[in-house]
């Protein structure tokens, strides 16, 4: 740029101050308006600078060279100089003195930036799941931003690791999804940050499926559970659709010692399976309890969750009569009763406290069935009989006990009442 200039010969520059933005065009001085208001100032010793003697000079700024047009702004130090576009701009203050001479600062550089910065959050792996919880998350920005932590950043049904980093534009952070949760998972970036120009800055979020729930399992009741006869079929019910189920997952004990599965079938998909050709297995009498193993199973749902817990179910079975001892027969005088006859009762399943002892006759117009009276508790019962007052004859007294399955024995005995001359 080249200027002619004539009058009062000074031989001096003027001496020129413009300091109001950055002087290295790598480090601009970001603003968020385009319309730029500058001040500066100039003086000179001799000759001075009148107000119509200054000068701002912009230009566009590539990173290398100036181009662009030359906005001239006269007049004033302190001024407006017009407005500006997005990017990256230079500018100096001229001053001319009374001699003509010219006095220039150097050029300071400033970006004008009015838009919103605009972010993208991308959750990396598109699912989670118990066995892989996590994942990495990026969060980049279009520009270099400010005031961006990680209390700008929100995670829903799971939670953020502290590794938190980056700077500028870029930032990363790791997302761990919660437990026992089915659906989405989602990232979120607020707009509590803004560019380096102060615009405030826009939102975005991201979304992850995340199935970190383990299924459950559970072994429908053997009812009844207090049986005469083994269960023949088992079913168990999955709380969700699982794979990896084989009978090598079961266990079946007797009183505490293993029963083989040897023979015993798997069959069913999704959330059911069903055991079966049992009924050999279980039955003897004892207390069984069918166990499902979730450790090392291999049972898993789609995602790969693993079984959360064992599932068990226990039935007794009471595969043996109960007992009750010989009675001798009796042989009574008319108007007499046979006395207190004592006998015992047992099970090898029920407690002999929960028998159940029965009575009846087979003449009731000699012995009514109300005229056999038990007494006695646990194993140790007894009987009265006593006829009718002038009855005479025979008649069988039949005695039952019951167990809780409903298992029977049965012992009689006669009872003869011989007539007495009245």
């Amino acid at each position: 740029m080249i200027r002619y200039f004539y009058g009062l010969v000074d031989g001096s520059a003027p001496d020129v101050s413009f300091t109001q933005f950055s002087s290295d065009p790598n480090n601009p001085t970001y603003v968020n308006t385009a319309t730029i208001s500058v001040s500066g100032s100039a003086s000179d010793s001799q000759s001075g600078v009148d107000r119509d003697g200054y000068e701002y000079d912009s230009r566009d700024w590539t990173g290398s060279e100036y181009t662009g047009p030359e906005l001239h702004g006269r007049g004033n130090p302190s001024q407006n100089v017009g407005s500006f576009g997005e990017g990256l701009h230079a500018i100096r203050l001229i001053a001319e003195n009374g001699g003509g001479d010219l006095g220039a600062s150097e050029f300071r550089y400033f970006i004008v930036d009015t838009t919103s910065p605009d972010v993208t959050v991308n959750i990396v792996d598109s699912s989670l799941s118990d066995g892989d919880r996590t994942s990495n998350v990026t969060i980049n920005f279009d520009e270099p931003v400010t005031g961006f932590t990680i209390d700008d950043v929100s995670a829903f049904n799971g939670m953020f690791l502290n590794d938190f980093t980056g700077s500028g534009s870029s930032y990363t952070v790791t997302f761990r999804a919660d437990e026992n949760v089915t659906g989405n998972g989602s990232v979120t970036v607020g707009t509590g940050y803004t560019d380096l120009s102060g615009n405030t800055g826009t939102g975005d979020s991201d979304n992850v499926s995340i199935d970190t729930r383990n299924p459950t399992a559970d072994i429908v009741d053997v009812d009844p559970d207090l049986r005469i006869t083994g269960v023949g079929t088992v079913t168990v019910n999955f709380s969700e659709a699982v794979t990896g189920v084989g009978i090598t997952d079961f266990s079946l004990t007797r009183n505490g010692s293993a029963v083989s599965l040897s023979g015993v079938t798997v069959s069913g998909s999704g959330s059911s399976r069903t055991l079966t050709n049992l009924s050999s297995k279980n039955s003897s009498s004892g207390t069984y309890v069918l166990t499902l193993n979730a450790s090392g199973s291999g049972i898993v749902d789609s995602a790969g969750n693993a079984l959360a817990g064992n599932a068990t179910d226990d039935w007794r079975v009471d595969a043996t009569d109960p007992t009750i001892s010989n009675i001798a027969n009796r042989t009574i005088n008319e108007g007499s009763n046979t006395g207190v006859i004592s006998f015992t009762v047992n099970d090898a399943e029920t407690s002999a406290s929960s028998l159940d002892v029965s009575r009846g006759s087979s003449d009731e117009a000699l012995v009514r069935v109300e005229k056999i009276v038990l007494a006695g508790s646990g194993a140790s019962r007894t009987v009265t009989v006593t006829p009718e007052t002038d009855g005479n004859g025979s008649a069988t007294i039949t005695l039952t006990v019951t167990d809780g399955v409903g298992r029977t024995d049965s012992e009689t005995f006669d009872v003869t009442v011989r007539p007495v001359n009245d």
